[in-house]
C-alpha cells in the first residue's frame, strides 16, 4: 500500500485508517456514508489497537501518469498482525479486502488480504 503522508512505522494506525476513509469513499459512490461520529469513532478505535510491523518491508512503486511523467511512491507490503478488539471494525476491513485501500488502489496498490490468526 501506498504510504506517502504519515509514518506507518510509527503511526501503523494509520494503515487502517486509510482503509476506513477508503471504504467510506467507495460506499458513497453507493448512495451510503459512513456517519461522522461514527467514522471518527473508528479511527479512534484503531488507534488504540497492538500492531506488529514485523512482516512488513519499504519499497517503492514506480508508475507513469497519464501524461508519462514519472512518479516515485513509498509503498509498504508483507504481512501486518494487528491484534486486539476487531469487531467494530471487521466488517469495513471486509469491504477493504473487495476495494482496496489509500492511493493508487486502481493501480493495484492497497491489495490486502484477511487472514485470523489464533
Amino acid at each position: 500500500m501506498d504510504v506517502s503522508g504519515r509514518n506507518p512505522v510509527l503511526e501503523p494506525w494509520t494503515i487502517l485508517a486509510r482503509m476506513i476513509r477508503r471504504v467510506d469513499g467507495v460506499s458513497r459512490w453507493n448512495g451510503v456514508a459512513l456517519d461522522p461520529d461514527a467514522g471518527r469513532a473508528l479511527a479512534g478505535h484503531v488507534r488504540e489497537l497492538d500492531y506488529n510491523l514485523s512482516g512488513l518491508k519499504r519499497g517503492w512503486h514506480d508508475s507513469p501518469n497519464r501524461k508519462f511523467e514519472a512518479r516515485r511512491d513509498p509503498v509498504v507490503t508483507g504481512a501486518l498482525t494487528v491484534t486486539g478488539n476487531l469487531d467494530p471494525i471487521w466488517p469495513i476491513l471486509q469491504v477493504a479486502e473487495r476495494c482496496h485501500a489509500g492511493r493508487h488502489a486502481v493501480e493495484g496498490l492497497g491489495w490486502l488480504r484477511l487472514v485470523a490468526v489464533e
